[in-house]
């Protein structure tokens, strides 16, 4: 509040000037925990910021606090329910908390943005965990191109895929969360009418869901053509079971933390299953003793960018979009840019329409997420 009150009493022209942003906790602050929902790092502060959090608040954002997430973002086990952290408990989806999930990792970053708890909230992104949370809470999720934002001072799954990214209640917040945290400024000017005349791919997902999106971008006067998009070689699982060790090693030494290494961290949690570990931790346990092949990763990360590169070059595409996170794993792979876009209620929960196009097309996806975002305004406010 005293932050606030300063903001109020004196001018400040920063692109975020009082504004309130929340993070995921698993991103680094040298004032609040940084546990990525973990009860071993429930009380850990890290000596320094991310360079993220710098950033946001030398553009004058005022750090309101830190989101649950799905722990160790989603990486803990089969059986752990999306937005459950032994840390923090269960984050319930405000659409109808008994039977939708809040899905991903961010969930708590989306749920927050739902409920209208701040104006804008960082989430990262592995594969689905910013555009999944935000489609199901009827927000705008933006995973931007890989690179474009440090991850440094993140709790990894791995360091070849995770991405951090705003998400917020329009693309007009994501852009100037996005720009807030990067020196890889976007500088466009956003138009409600740039699908018009665009050739768009609907990534086949379900009929009912492609034939209403269908209509609505012809009705925006895009060019649309529905393409199917095979990504069974994609292996992600493979990428994450390899670099995970490795990388959370890497975080857990160099921000002192007190677990050490995923070795300690398993034994950590097995003194007190019932509440460190509740729904077990298949997915650490299983990352102990990895058969590491890094060229195997950079294979299939060069293989999500041929495939993605060759599905729009193919069909003169200017943008791709899915429902929800279906292929997020493509976008993933290839180091892509995302934007879901709220598209209102399928069978009375909610659903995003997903832009993504080339890695380092984020102006351009971001455009025409905008234009898709102005012209339906099918954003849905929780009862």
């Amino acid at each position: 509040m005293e932050e606030a009150k300063v903001f109020d009493e004196n001018r400040d022209d920063r692109p975020l000037a009082g504004i309130p942003v929340l993070l995921k906790e698993n991103i680094n602050t040298n004032n609040m925990p940084t546990s990525a929902g973990s009860y071993a790092l429930k009380d850990f502060i890290p000596n320094k910021n991310a360079p993220v959090v710098d950033k946001l608040i030398e553009n004058g954002a005022i750090i309101l606090g830190k989101t649950n997430l799905s722990e160790m973002s989603y990486y803990m086990s089969q059986k752990n329910p999306s937005g459950y952290s032994s840390k923090k408990g269960q984050t319930t989806n405000p659409f109808n908390p008994l039977v939708l999930s809040p899905l991903g990792s961010s969930s708590g970053s989306a749920v927050a943005m739902a409920t209208d708890m701040a104006v804008s909230s960082l989430g990262t992104e592995t594969a689905g965990s910013i555009v999944a949370p935000a489609s199901i809470n009827s927000v705008v999720g933006y995973k931007p191109s890989r690179g474009n934002v440090s991850g440094e001072g993140v709790i990894p799954i791995t360091y070849s895929l995770d991405t951090v990214g705003p998400i917020t209640k329009t693309v007009e917040d994501a852009l100037l969360t996005y720009n807030a945290i990067t020196d890889k400024k976007i500088e466009i000017e956003l138009n409600k009418d740039a699908l018009k005349g665009k050739k768009v791919g609907v990534v086949k997902s379900d009929d009912a869901f492609d034939k209403a999106l269908t209509e609505k971008l012809r009705e925006f006067g895009a060019e649309v053509d529905i393409v199917e998009v095979d990504i069974s070689k994609i292996d992600l699982e493979f990428i994450l079971s390899n670099d995970f060790k490795k990388d959370l090693n890497h975080y857990l030494e160099t921000y002192n933390a007190p677990i050490k290494s995923l070795d300690e961290l398993v034994a950590f949690n097995k003194e007190d299953k019932e509440v460190r570990m509740k729904y077990g931790q298949t997915y650490l346990e299983n990352s102990l003793n990895p058969k590491r092949d890094d060229k195997r990763v950079e294979d299939i990360i060069n293989l999500s960018k041929d495939i993605l590169n060759k599905t729009i070059d193919d069909n003169k595409f200017d943008v791709l979009v899915f429902k929800d996170n279906n292929i997020a794993s493509l976008a993933a792979g290839a180091g892509a840019p995302e934007v879901s876009i709220p598209f209102g209620l399928i069978n009375n929960a909610p659903v995003g329409a997903t832009f993504f196009g080339k890695a380092g097309d984020d102006a351009n996806v971001l455009k025409l997420a905008y234009s898709f975002e102005q012209l339906t305004k099918l954003r849905q406010i929780p009862k």
